[in-house]
């Protein structure tokens, strides 16, 4: 029988299969990075975090995913409230998803589906923080300015990402193209049909769909160095679909950091 406080306990234990790793991290309560987003779900689900301190990973776990999966549905559904074909309210749904990006944060990193941890880790390592308070408030950041960045749409129910840009103006705008062209293609108003809209209609609409800048210049570049940027990213993805819905990317190593250094460098 697996004694994981005993393996736990001897840090000379030979782990002879990998999942003893995993089920031994599973009987240890949260480390203090982790519980940093263990408040702040708590704050948004508005439940009493002491309990949440005392239990392990493997009873904690399971409860959080299920809470801020339910918080989700809840977000999304107002979403769906203000995203209508006939009048959308663009400044109100600007305001409300601005004010959830933590919510939509802590789901990816409270989430029992791999794929969805998966966004959360790459984020994490290109902004270059370890928990989802600090990845909202660099993301925000990034919302508020004018720079170039390329970023990420996704959806909690499709596995495949969608990678795009933005140059010399304020990212949500053009998200706003891109949830309004999914209603457009939801609802049969579309004058042309594009691939991606057409997926990401059925797969969710536009409530479902989130998008967060992915990597942020700090400035504006030439836009033939940020679309290198973005071919690169789209490039390394696998199954890549060329400016359509592509399936989930690795973190962009060494290679690119180099010749993001140098398109930075470039445009001063």
């Amino acid at each position: 029988m697996f004694n994981a406080t005993m393996l736990a306990e001897n840090r000379h234990t030979v782990l002879r299969r990998p999942l003893d790793a995993l089920k031994i991290k599973n009987f240890r309560t949260f480390t203090f990075t982790e519980l940093v987003d263990v408040q702040a779900a708590a704050d948004i689900l508005t439940h009493d975090i002491m309990p949440i301190v005392r239990m392990t990973r493997r009873v904690a776990w399971p409860s959080l995913c299920d809470a801020m999966a339910e918080w989700m549905v809840q977000f999304e559904t107002t979403r769906a409230r203000v995203l209508r074909i006939e009048r959308t309210s663009w400044r109100q749904h600007e305001q409300i998803y601005k004010d959830n990006v933590l919510g939509v944060c802590l789901r990816m990193r409270w989430a029992r589906e791999v794929w969805i941890r998966a966004h959360f880790d790459r984020l994490c390592k290109q902004f270059q923080v370890e928990t989802a308070v600090d990845l909202s408030c660099a993301l925000r950041a990034c919302m508020e300015k004018d720079d170039s960045i390329v970023y990420v749409g996704f959806s909690f129910t499709s596995k495949r990402p969608y990678y795009g840009m933005v140059h010399n103006r304020a990212p949500h705008q053009r998200w706003q193209e891109h949830w309004r062209a999914i209603l457009q293609h939801g609802s049969g108003m579309a004058v042309e049909k594009e691939q991606k809209y057409m997926f990401m209609s059925q797969h969710g609409g536009a409530a479902k769909w989130h998008f967060l800048p992915y990597i942020t210049c700090g400035q504006v570049i030439p836009v033939l160095k940020l679309k290198t940027l973005e071919s690169r990213i789209i490039d390394v993805s696998q199954l890549s679909e060329s400016h359509s819905i592509s399936s989930s990317t690795a973190h962009i190593g060494a290679g690119w950091q180099k010749e993001f250094a140098c398109a930075r460098s470039g445009s001063r």
